[in-house]
């Protein structure tokens, strides 16, 4: 390396390094801290771990299994990485969870360098502390689901394109496609499809056709193929004509004009999601979107407002609709915001609107804690006297924090901006801090459990497949279950099966127990779940062995 590289990277260190050091830290503590404290969620949490346990059970770390049987919705690039944190760190809640928290760390990041090639570095800090604070981003950080790998992916590759669009250097081309290969490997074609329709979006509004034709023949072409179309070859070639069918027919095509496993919604299904995902910077969007608007003939405003309008017209109008679909609205509105607060802070314009958006966090901020409380004490009275400290403590910070705030809004409005991203962190750490008691109210780590001590070799799993809550239960007590679709089904398969663990509900029990011509013992009942069993010896019934506490380790396998 010569004296000029080295003076070159020097510099850049010196550039970023405050900046990129503070958005670390603060990220660090939202997505890291008690992470692994709380048992898996079901659907998607349970479900994604448990299909990277089966990976390590069988070996077979090319084929997606879910109660090792093919399943075809998602790619494996995820699952490997559960895999690679969980041989560093064990098999755990953390390991699985790292791989979300990690990436969103990275987004932030991310949207920092994104804000510096479009505006400068203080925009780039702001939309970093937009983004690391953005209560959605936060929740998914926190759990084990694929879109923030995935949602890196899609801002690196719009990243990698506008940087060379506007450098001409079309080297960058090709980290837009490799940026795409590693999404599609994430999520499936549509990593390919977001960004591609979101460039041609943009070139649609900006006409500058001929600047973007390298992007067609960037050696970065074959990268993203050697990426993303072997692990589909390999797959097609195992199972043929049913993995074609589901993964680009039915999880693909079909998503896109029709709601797919039930996941659909109105036209305004985003609307309130979109609204309180952004929080705590929902009441400055008007402001946001006043500030696009007026800047309008610059080239970054229109970026930035296609990127916002092109994610939420293209998920409103598709036919599959979910919360986390949105998601990549979030690094284009962080840096638009962070953009039109950068303005505020440093000219004498927007001035007015933009107080107009603290005044609003602020009193917002007091009523909605407020009617919080108030609703919690007349419809809740039992649950407001039983965790009364717990909702002021929690309350305790954003109180204080929507009153120093409103203060600081008359005086100083930077302040008042890093106010409510202190304000944001103190509540998300008395959230996460308190998370845990919700563990006693989840009844399937405890349900698996029972099973996991009690159980004798060939003891079985059954389950109805309306269950709702088997992914868990399958995770943690690591057996493959039998699933029935009928109480006749049911009722059939355990007589031919006796010796079986059995959790259903409440509800499907009482109606079907009469039916029982065959010895069951009931085991536990916890909420809404009913466990039971059906013994092989109608003499020697199975109990729960109530003298000895139940190993309550859920950490490990």
């Amino acid at each position: 390396m010569n004296q000029k590289e080295t003076a070159l990277k020097e510099s850049f260190v010196k550039e970023n390094i405050k900046y990129v050091g503070i958005l670390i830290l603060i990220g660090v503590i939202l997505y890291f801290f008690q992470l692994g404290s709380m048992t898996l969620w079901d659907t998607d949490e349970a479900l994604y771990t448990e299909i990277a346990r089966e990976m390590q059970t069988t070996g077979d770390y090319l084929s997606t299994q879910w109660n090792y049987s093919p399943w075809f919705c998602h790619p494996p690039l995820y699952f490997w990485m559960v895999n690679l944190t969980s041989r560093v760190i064990g098999w755990n809640e953390f390991a699985a969870r790292f791989p979300s928290a990690f990436f969103a760390l990275l987004i932030v990041i991310l949207v920092y360098f994104m804000g510096k090639l479009l505006i400068n570095r203080k925009v780039g800090f702001l939309a970093g502390l937009i983004t690391v604070t953005t209560l959605h981003i936060w929740v998914q950080a926190r759990m084990v689901l694929l879109d923030m790998p995935f949602l890196f992916f899609l801002v690196a590759a719009v990243y990698f394109f506008f940087k060379g669009f506007l450098s001409e250097k079309y080297c960058y081309y090709a980290g837009f496609w490799i940026s795409a290969g590693f999404a599609v490997l994430t999520k499936g074609p549509v990593g390919f499809l977001l960004p591609a329709i979101y460039v041609l979006f943009y070139l649609c509004i900006t006409r500058q056709w001929k600047r973007a034709l390298p992007l067609l023949y960037s050696w970065g072409i074959p990268l993203f193929l050697i990426i993303s179309v072997p692990w589909y070859w390999a797959m097609a070639r195992i199972y043929g004509q049913p993995f074609i069918e589901q993964t680009f027919g039915y999880f693909f095509i079909t998503r896109i004009y029709a709601p797919v496993m039930n996941q659909d919604g109105p036209w305004y299904y985003y609307i309130p999601f979109f609204l309180a995902g952004f929080l705590p910077w929902t009441p400055f969007i008007p402001f946001m979107f006043y500030f696009l608007f007026k800047k309008f003939s610059d080239y970054r405003a229109k970026f930035l407002l296609s990127w916002v309008v092109f994610t939420f017209l293209l998920f409103t109008f598709a036919g599959t609709k979910r919360p986390n679909y949105i998601l990549f609205i979030y690094p284009g509105l962080s840096i638009a915001l962070g953009w039109a607060m950068y303005s505020v802070f440093h000219s004498q314009k927007f001035k007015k609107s933009s107080f107009m958006s603290f005044l609003a966090f602020s009193l917002s901020t007091l009523l909605v804690i407020g009617a919080f409380i108030l609703a919690s004490m007349h419809y809740y009275p039992d649950y407001y006297r039983q965790y009364s400290g717990s909702l002021f403590l929690l309350a305790a910070p954003i109180i204080v924090g929507g009153i120093i705030i409103l203060f600081l809004t008359f005086r100083n409005k930077q302040w008042a901006f890093y106010g409510i991203v202190a304000m944001t962190v103190s509540v998300c750490l008395v959230i996460t801090s308190y998370i845990p008691l919700v563990e006693s109210l989840k009844p399937e780590p405890e349900i698996a459990r029972t099973i996991k001590k009690l159980e004798k070799p060939g003891d079985g799993l059954t389950m109805r497949s309306n269950f709702g809550r088997q992914f868990s239960i399958i995770y943690y007590t690591q057996k493959k279950a039998n699933f029935y679709h009928s109480d006749e089904e049911l009722a059939r398969g355990l007589r031919e099966k006796p010796g079986q663990f059995v959790v259903m509900h409440r509800k499907n029990f009482d109606r079907i127990r009469d039916d029982f011509d065959m010895p069951l013992t009931i085991i536990k009942e916890k909420g809404e779940i009913i466990l039971f069993y059906t013994g092989k010896d109608k003499s020697a019934p199975m109990q729960e062995d109530k003298g000895q506490d139940i190993n309550t380790d859920t950490q490990a396998f």
